[in-house]
């Protein structure tokens, strides 16, 4: 007899989160096995335990938070925002770093190693896939792929970088600085900063892509 696929459950977030969404909007939400990280309109990011109760509060954006992300430890939390400053803040020792861009941002990514490399990517409006990391006399910008339209939607896993844009997505390889991979955008699918892509690596080289397709549902 074949095995019966679990049913799917879910419960609305309790705790603090009514109160954060009567004073405030919601617009991107991140999980890590200890926590989530929600993002709002007003550019404040909150870190809640798994029953929605807030933890940690920061406010650093002027404008609505495009995209949260949190490295493998759980202790760096990054953010990104239409006002187009990138902000990794620190859970535990009250570091944050934060760099401006001309243009609205809407993704970003932690290194799997941030803790000890301090590299992030990057990219929204301005087109441009950026790779920020630590030199000698501070941080510097890298800028890895430009010229196909915005950058929707980026992940990162070891040395491996996806980031999607207008034509599709795109997979980089950062130790050897080479493309390995192009997945071209269905032709006649939705527009692309309509319906967001979704990346998520499962493994180093598994990579899953959930964006929306031609069809009348969409409309």
């Amino acid at each position: 007899m074949a095995e019966q696929e679990p049913t799917f459950k879910y419960q609305r977030l309790g705790g603090s989160v009514a109160k954060i969404l009567a004073a405030d909007a919601a617009t991107c939400l991140t999980a890590h096995v200890k926590f989530l990280a929600l993002g709002t309109e007003g550019g404040a990011v909150h870190v809640l335990d798994l029953g929605g109760n807030e933890i940690r509060r920061f406010s650093p954006h002027s404008a609505a938070v495009t995209d949260i992300c949190v490295d493998v430890t759980g202790e760096f939390v990054g953010s990104c925002s239409t006002d187009g400053t990138v902000v990794v803040s620190s859970l535990f020792g009250g570091e944050a770093s934060t760099h401006w861009y001309h243009r609205p941002v809407r993704a970003i990514a932690l290194d799997s190693e941030y803790a000890a490399r301090r590299v992030f990517a990057t990219g929204g409006l301005e087109g441009q896939l950026i790779i920020n990391s630590r030199g000698w006399f501070g941080s510097k910008d890298n800028v890895v792929h430009a010229g196909e339209g915005p950058v929707q939607a980026i992940a990162m896993s070891g040395p491996m970088l996806a980031w999607a844009n207008d034509q599709g997505v795109k997979v980089y390889d950062a130790q050897h600085a080479k493309r390995v991979s192009y997945i071209e955008r269905t032709p006649g699918a939705p527009p692309p900063a309509s319906f967001r892509c979704h990346l998520r690596w499962e493994s180093r080289i598994e990579l899953i892509i959930g964006w929306a397709l031609i069809g009348s549902d969409w409309l």
